[in-house]
């Protein structure tokens, strides 16, 4: 961090604001975020003063995203810093170009002071090692990754195969309840899983199950690296995506129809069911038997 003092206060001096240290660094938490961290500092004869700060991040690609806060009403001699978080996603070198100027007439569009800095993204530079479990047979190398869980539900697994020029391996294999295989040439393969990665295999194939040469197990561990990359990878590069679940379509059953027919027959049941019943029910002779006759 190398403080700025770019001494350039509106023409009175009424207000002046100064960079005194500016930090743009890679976030350790989140490697696809640029963090521009902006110490200022205000002098001036005005006993408040209020800064528009402004960051304009120029991308690899050449596209350009401009982030803006304002500092409200600093006492003289005060400093607050300003921070944005900028998202990377490519690999290459950002340009931070700041600067502060009076949010307000009259002095609108003068500058306090201005600084640049870049950024450079390293090949797989926003990506995070993933620690990997070599198994070595007589058909292949197999390569897991260690600890499944490291990787999240918003990443995906970037494969970098760097095998030497001569070797005894002809195609690579990648499964994980199903396979994919890929030339052997093939240098990143980019892995997408529904169901995580607990069972991912990177395989490479021996040739007719040739042995290595002597000395060669040294090197396996560098034949295949694993990378966490985030999930948005997947629009710019090919992503593979390795056992994927389909759900199997509700099926809806009909109800079964009631065959007419059916009444045919039992209309005439009920109608000679309910006739018993009556018939049983009324008996007229014992009604009449219990009526005593009239003495009048």
């Amino acid at each position: 961090m190398i403080p700025a003092f770019a001494e350039n206060p509106t023409p009175h001096n009424e207000w002046d604001f100064d960079f005194i240290g500016i930090a743009v660094f890679q976030d350790s938490n989140n490697l696809n975020t640029l963090r521009i961290s902006i110490p200022v500092v205000y002098h001036g004869e005005m006993p408040l003063g209020t800064v528009e700060v402004n960051a304009l991040v120029t991308s690899p690609d050449g596209k350009i995203k401009l982030h803006s806060d304002l500092i409200r009403d600093m006492k003289i001699g005060e400093s607050q810093v300003v921070e944005f978080k900028h998202k990377m996603t490519q690999e290459g070198t950002y340009t931070v170009e700041m600067s502060m100027t009076p949010p307000t007439d009259p002095h609108m569009g003068h500058i306090f002071d201005t600084e640049n800095q870049i950024f450079t993204v390293e090949p797989n530079g926003l990506e995070r090692t993933v620690e990997a479990v070599v198994l070595d047979s007589d058909e292949m190398i197999s390569y897991e990754v260690e600890k499944p869980t490291a990787i999240s539900e918003f990443e995906s697994l970037h494969a970098v195969i760097n095998l030497p020029k001569d070797h005894t391996f002809e195609k690579i294999i990648v499964e994980n309840g199903s396979v994919e295989e890929f030339s052997i040439d093939t240098k990143d393969i980019y892995i997408d899983s529904v169901l995580g990665f607990g069972d991912i295999k990177v395989n490479l194939v021996r040739q007719n199950n040739l042995l290595p040469n002597a000395g060669a197990e040294d090197s396996f561990q560098n034949y295949v690296k694993f990378y966490a990359v985030d999930n948005d990878v997947c629009y710019s590069v090919d992503c593979v995506t390795i056992h994927e679940v389909t759900e199997e379509p509700e099926v809806t059953e009909e109800p079964e129809e009631f065959p007419i027919w059916t009444l045919l027959f039992l209309v005439p049941v009920a109608i000679i069911g309910l006739w018993f019943t009556i018939k049983k029910c009324y008996k007229p002779k014992d009604y009449i038997s219990n009526v005593r006759p009239s003495t009048g």
